[in-house]
C-alpha cells in the first residue's frame, strides 16, 4: 500500500513555492556561512586553508555533472511512476547504471589528473600545490559517491518515501561534513 505524504503531495501555489524555495536558499547560505567560518575557526585563515578551498574548488569541476539527476531525474521518473511500476523500475535501473558508469569515469580521471591540476593555482608555491594535490585525492571518494547520494534521493523523492528522503539526506550530511 503506496502511503502519501501530505508534505510531498500537496499542490502548492506559485507564491507558496517562491517563499519555500527562498527560505530554502537562504538557509543553505547561512548554513554555509557558517561552515566556511568553522573552518576558518578550526584551520585559520592561512594558506591551509587556500590549499583547501582550493582543493574543493577544483573538485568542483567533476561534480557539475552531479546536478544532472536534479533536472532530468526526478521528473522522468515520477512520469514512469505515474505510467506503471514496472516502467518506474526499469527507468531507475538505467538511471544507476548511467550513475555507476559516470562515477567510475570521473573518479578515475579526477584521479589521473591529480597531480596535474593542482598546478592551476598560480602563485601556490610547490609545497602548497602538493597539500592541494593531497586534498585533491582525500575528496575523490566524495565525488565518486555524490553520484549514488543524488540518485538515491531523487528515488526517493519520486517514491514519495519519507524514511528514504530523510536516510539520504543525513547521509549526504554527514559525509559532506567529511
Amino acid at each position: 500500500m503506496k502511503k502519501n505524504f501530505s508534505f510531498f503531495s500537496k499542490k502548492e501555489s506559485v507564491q507558496e513555492a517562491l517563499w519555500k524555495s527562498s527560505a530554502l536558499s537562504f538557509l543553505s547560505r547561512v548554513l554555509g556561512y557558517i561552515k566556511y567560518l568553522a573552518i576558518a575557526v578550526f584551520l585559520g585563515f592561512n594558506s591551509k586553508t587556500d590549499d583547501y578551498f582550493m582543493a574543493i574548488g577544483l573538485l568542483g569541476l567533476f561534480t557539475i555533472f552531479v546536478d544532472v539527476f536534479n533536472s532530468i531525474g526526478v521528473p522522468n521518473l515520477v512520469l514512469a511512476l505515474k505510467t506503471s511500476e514496472k516502467e518506474f523500475n526499469d527507468l531507475a535501473g538505467i538511471l544507476l547504471s548511467f550513475t555507476t558508469v559516470l562515477a567510475f569515469t570521473l573518479s578515475f580521471i579526477a584521479l589521473f589528473l591529480a597531480p596535474i591540476l593542482p598546478h592551476i593555482a598560480v602563485g601556490f608555491s610547490q609545497a602548497n600545490q602538493k597539500i592541494v594535490e593531497q586534498i585533491f585525492l582525500l575528496f575523490i571518494p566524495f565525488l565518486f559517491f555524490s553520484f549514488f547520494f543524488i540518485i538515491s534521493e531523487r528515488y526517493s523523492e519520486a517514491k514519495e518515501n519519507l524514511l528514504s528522503i530523510l536516510l539520504v539526506i543525513f547521509f549526504n550530511l554527514s559525509f559532506q561534513a567529511f
